[in-house]
């Protein structure tokens, strides 16, 4: 999937900020952390997705937070070429590349199986598809500022 977003000229930086999520080595690696230690005590105290039945822990919200603010800080890197190659056009509407929605989707799946949350795929699809939408929005907002700047 990472090799078929990089076919599609996608940003290799906002690639990696994307696989970064539960991948402790690669972190390292890079010296970029979204881990937290773990507590004994971590308590299920924030909403997942807006449901009362399911919760979050803390920590985990936390690190899924950091994810999405550091894919928007590498997004703004190359803002251009990232709002360039995320969208596929369709009668004159613009649509994120599915390719795209389904590597965050699996990424994320990865990271809340390894922390023993089990989502639903169309869930987390759809919640990925939300991030993306919001991280390409901000961009182009991005976009937009530097142009009024320029100007």
């Amino acid at each position: 999937m990472i090799s078929r977003c990089i076919e599609q000229n996608i940003p290799a930086n906002f690639i990696l900020s994307v696989i970064l999520l539960g991948n402790e080595d690669v972190q390292k690696d890079i010296g970029a952390y979204l881990m937290l230690k773990a507590s004994a005590n971590d308590e299920k105290s924030l909403t997942f997705f807006g449901e009362a039945d399911q919760a979050l822990p803390l920590k985990l919200k936390i690190e899924i937070d950091h994810w999405i603010k550091n894919m928007l800080s590498q997004a703004q890197e190359s803002p251009q070429k990232i709002i360039k190659t995320s969208y596929q056009f369709k009668d004159e509407e613009k649509i994120i590349k599915s390719i795209l929605i389904q590597l965050l989707c699996f990424v994320l799946r990865d990271f809340l199986e390894q922390n023993n949350v089990d989502e639903p795929y169309e869930k987390l699809y759809n919640f990925s598809e939300f991030v993306l939408k919001g991280i390409l929005n901000k961009t182009e907002e991005f976009l937009d500022n530097q142009k009024l700047i320029s100007d």
